[in-house]
């Protein structure tokens, strides 16, 4: 028979070293938690999530070596490397990693020009768009924390992972980034980090902006001293130094009917047209042109898009229209269960397996 890795050390524990429950609380000195809810054997998948976003879950690991490329390993839940660490994360609202149905990039969310507040469609769209561009890139995609008046959600207790599983995406918890064990290495969370965002494409007016950032390797064999005075030896030394790079580019509408969708096609491309950005650990993705007029931009697209030669998507139209279709969500509130917080959360806020699609929801 196999035997175990890591063999349990019988005993007596108290009560805090091994928490069981619904609603756990794990200490400093607890060193097992066994996740339930209120009906046993149940929830088998939303016990795994409680377990991971507490740090519990050991993860499993690649079985092959090698730099993480084409047929290498470097694979595992946590340690990966190579073309395999590749994390995709929301950026834009005022917390990192954070979608927020109250206030959100630079103004509020009742702001004329955004109206996203409580406003169900336009979190559907950035989901959906996020995810998209995840499996476009291959890359996992973070689940960001959902900010609503009444506090701080997680999105599996709002969105059914069975429908994200079954389109191929890889994803991490919450509070993946903040496990040591995912980290770049000890000190380094990500090695490299590149960000984009999409201004709002309303009639490609005064903000039709695109943005990107990505850092680059100056291999120009910079020479350093390392003066005494300073606490150094008085030797030199040269080296590889890294900048940051920032571009933009602003979108002209003059005579051009489809300039919203050549412009979302040229800010889809970016992500792998650009080898830094492509190749980055960490990609931060402001998806800013999402507002509550654009979504109805959309929804009504998507629409036509079902009528023969009604309306042609964009490239990458068409790819989150894919996603848009197929996201499942748990029922309740349209955006997020107001009873079920983060300091609340439980395996029984799950609904993996039993999600609606969007048009359980209407517009």
């Amino acid at each position: 028979p196999p035997s175990m890795k890591f063999p349990p050390v019988y005993g007596t524990y108290n009560t805090n070293e091994v928490q069981a429950g619904e609603y756990l609380q794990p200490a400093r000195s607890t060193v097992a938690v066994h996740p339930l809810c209120r009906r046993p054997l149940k929830k088998p998948w939303g016990k795994k999530m409680v377990a991971k976003e507490l740090g519990a879950w050991f993860g499993f690991t690649s079985r092959r070596g090698g730099s993480g490329g084409a047929g290498g390993g470097g694979g595992g839940y946590y340690a990966r490397s190579g073309n395999r660490r590749r994390y995709l994360w929301m950026d834009g609202h005022d917390t990192p990693n954070a979608y927020n149905t109250v206030q959100n990039f630079e103004w509020d969310a009742m702001n004329s020009e955004s109206l996203i507040v409580n406003h169900a469609e336009s979190f559907r769209w950035t989901m959906a768009t996020l995810l998209a561009l995840a499996k476009r890139c291959g890359r996992i995609f973070q689940m960001p924390m959902v900010m609503s008046e009444e506090g701080v959600h997680y999105l599996w207790t709002v969105l059914d992972f069975e429908s994200v599983d079954e389109m191929g995406i890889d994803y991490r918890e919450t509070n993946f980034p903040r496990n040591r064990k995912s980290w770049h290495s000890e000190t380094i969370s990500f090695q490299s980090v590149a960000r984009t965002a999409l201004a709002p494409l309303k009639d490609v007016d005064k903000e039709g902006t695109m943005y990107v950032q990505y850092p680059t390797n100056n291999n120009s064999n910079i020479t350093t001293t390392h003066h005494p005075l300073n606490g150094g030896d008085g030797d030199s030394s040269k080296g590889t130094t890294t900048t940051t790079i920032t571009e933009a580019w602003k979108f002209n509408n003059i005579n051009d009917t489809r300039a919203e969708e050549r412009a979302l096609d040229a800010w889809w491309a970016l992500h792998t047209a650009i080898p830094e950005v492509d190749s980055s650990e960490l990609l931060l993705v402001n998806p800013h042109f999402i507002s509550a007029s654009y979504t109805r931009k959309l929804r009504s697209k998507l629409e036509r898009s079902r009528k023969i030669n009604n309306y042609t998507p964009s490239v990458a139209e068409k790819e989150i229209f894919e996603v848009y279709e197929r996201l499942k969500w748990c029922a309740g509130d349209k955006i997020v269960k107001k009873n079920d917080l983060v300091g609340r959360g439980s395996a029984e806020g799950s609904c993996h397996g039993r999600g609606h699609t969007y048009i359980s929801f209407g517009p």
